[in-house]
């Protein structure tokens, strides 16, 4: 019986032995398929890492950009004021302008028809004067001739 208990025993040892490298063959298949899990795990943590740190370069640049843009839109909106302004004086200064032009049209049309009436003026004194120049000739005559007849 002792022989049959440490035949079992023996049997229960092997059984244990295989059954322990049985284990041991599935604890270490089972840990390299969680190292590769782990690994696998690492990789996409270092590419997020990495999508995230070229979203974060790229957040960057994009605030700077609308930054920029919107310091220029704030430049433009001032600009555009600015103009206005200028656009109003020079509207005021065309029609200052038109208002001077207008009266000094009216100041030319006065004159011209100052010059106008006086040289109607000048042509009625030479009639005036031509008809006593005539006149005057024919005064002459006559008193030539009544000093001859008499």
């Amino acid at each position: 019986e002792l022989s049959s208990a440490l035949r079992t025993a023996e049997d229960s040892r092997l059984n244990i032995g295989q059954s322990a490298s049985c284990l041991d063959a599935q604890l270490k298949k089972e840990q390299r398929a969680w190292q590769g899990k782990c690994w696998d795990l690492q990789k996409q943590l270092k590419a997020a890492e990495e999508e995230t740190e070229v979203f974060r370069q790229s957040s960057a640049v994009v605030i700077s950009k609308t930054q920029s843009v919107l310091q220029q839109l704030v430049q433009l909106h001032r600009d555009m004021r600015q103009l206005e302004g200028v656009v109003r004086q020079e509207e005021y200064r065309e029609k200052h302008i038109q208002r001077k032009l207008y009266s000094f049209k009216m100041e030319e049309s006065q004159r011209d028809d100052t010059l106008l009436r006086t040289a109607n003026e000048l042509g009625l004194l030479k009639a005036e004067q031509e008809f006593l120049k005539t006149e005057n000739d024919k005064l002459v005559q006559e008193v030539a001739a009544r000093d001859r007849d008499a």
